[in-house]
């Protein structure tokens, strides 16, 4: 087994798809869906990593999945002799990859061992996602360039093919950046850029859109009556998950951040990677952990007078006015370590 949770169905096989989606978040995979047609996605087959939750996977009639857990031991071998079938058969797996148009995430393992050679549109992973995190400057963009250059990746280029070490669209077979807000940096220069901005795309779709979108996150009027009686929202993000942070210490951190404001005014909107026990740490606060993007809470009505995080970008996201309090990197030493200086992130 490739580490799959789910095979290969042979009648989507031997089924022509007019296009591939290849996605490892719930942002990426909300901006290729409303960027979209019905009638597009419908003829789209998609590959998912572990940042789409089984809940969302199982709503998607034609799909795979690819485990992108870190592994050891006997698993590490196992995943990594797959990689290497799945480089040289991936066409066999699925025949409609040689003629269906691809957008993708190709940072994901599996994703360039499923491009091969063929040109693809890159789906954008968060707001600002290039001008944060593939200047010159950043943390992402050198170690990228380190690993490209270092004796291990030139072997894993060599094997798995040149696209397995450019990732984020750094590879010429990127003709095409799919983004959710303008972006000037230099980054994007010499890239076609086309730009869908979510709210305006979703004021503007059909009812049957909206609705398709909307049970495809599984959100109902459930989720958001609770919601809307809370004034302050906290997104999290995965550092317990990520192994940025040990639990003692994403709890400390997050204690920390909690403790400045009204426990009945607050709400933890948990990041979709973050698997950290919020219900165990935090039992009086109230937490929002189903899988949803804020961008299609925000969609739906949902407002806030404050928003709270350590340092992600999902705060700028919302389309309307609010007071952010962002944190910063610095609260945490590994944190810093991991995300760098981010007072070029924050837009205070």
């Amino acid at each position: 087994m490739f580490l799959k949770t789910r095979s290969v169905d042979m009648e989507d096989k031997t089924k022509s798809f007019d296009y591939v989606c290849i996605v490892g978040t719930v942002y990426a995979l909300l901006l290729y869906l409303i960027s979209s047609e019905l009638k597009k996605i419908k003829s789209t087959y998609f590959f998912f990593g572990d940042g789409i939750d089984q809940s969302v996977r199982e709503r998607f009639e034609h799909h795979s999945y690819y485990s992108t857990k870190k592994t050891t031991g006997w698993e590490m071998v196992k995943r990594r002799f797959n990689k290497i079938r799945l480089r040289f058969f991936s066409n066999q797996l699925f025949p409609f990859l040689k003629t269906s148009k691809t957008y993708a995430q190709d940072h994901l393992y599996f994703a360039p061992l499923l491009i091969q050679n063929r040109i693809y549109t890159l789906i954008e992973d968060g707001l600002n996602w290039f001008s944060i995190h593939m200047r010159e400057d950043s943390l992402n963009y050198q170690r990228t360039i380190a690993y490209q250059n270092s004796l291990k990746g030139k072997f894993q280029s060599a094997v798995l093919g040149p696209l397995s070490t450019h990732p984020f669209g750094m590879s010429g077979q990127c003709k095409e950046i799919l983004l959710s807000a303008p972006d000037d940096t230099p980054f994007l220069k010499n890239k076609k850029v086309s730009v869908c901005d979510m709210n305006s795309a979703w004021e503007k779709a059909t009812v049957e859109k909206q609705e398709y979108l909307l049970s495809k996150f599984g959100v109902t009027s459930d989720d958001i009556v609770p919601i809307r009686r809370k004034s302050i929202i906290l997104f999290t993000q995965p550092l317990f998950s990520d192994n940025i942070l040990t639990q003692t210490e994403h709890f400390e951190v997050y204690n920390k951040i909690i403790s400045e404001f009204p426990v009945e005014d607050i709400i933890i909107k948990t990041h979709p990677r973050d698997n950290f026990p919020y219900h165990q740490y935090f039992p009086d606060i109230a937490i929002f952990d189903k899988p949803v993007p804020m961008e299609l809470l925000s969609m739906v009505g949902v407002r806030f007078k404050k928003a709270v995080t350590i340092c992600s970008t999902v705060v700028y996201t919302l389309p309307y006015k609010l007071d952010i309090i962002w944190v910063g990197s610095n609260v945490h030493p590994k944190i810093y370590d991991f995300f760098g200086d981010d007072t070029k992130i924050n837009k205070k």
